[in-house]
């Protein structure tokens, strides 16, 4: 039963720090993501179109968290969708 617990405490961890509520950064990981398989992106490093990803956070909506703290999220997303 422990493991159980354990791996539903888990479950909403950042997988990058592992000590934050994935949730929270749910939107940057989904922005990744969603960039890394846009056509006009398709040929592109992450560092070639930071630049222009960080521009184009704000306009997310909803979106509260710093592009500071979800550029890495937005990287690993980006590497993971890339593999």
């Amino acid at each position: 039963m422990t493991d159980q617990k354990e791996e539903v405490r888990g479950a909403n961890r950042d997988p990058l720090t592992g000590e934050t509520d994935f949730r929270d950064h749910e939107p940057a990981y989904r922005y990744g993501w969603e960039s890394a398989t846009l056509q006009d992106f398709r040929n592109s490093k992450f560092e070639e179109v930071k630049p222009e990803l960080a521009r184009g956070w704000p306009a997310r909506g909803r979106v509260q968290q710093d592009w500071r703290i979800a550029r890495e999220a937005t990287r690993d997303a980006w590497d993971r969708a890339r593999r």
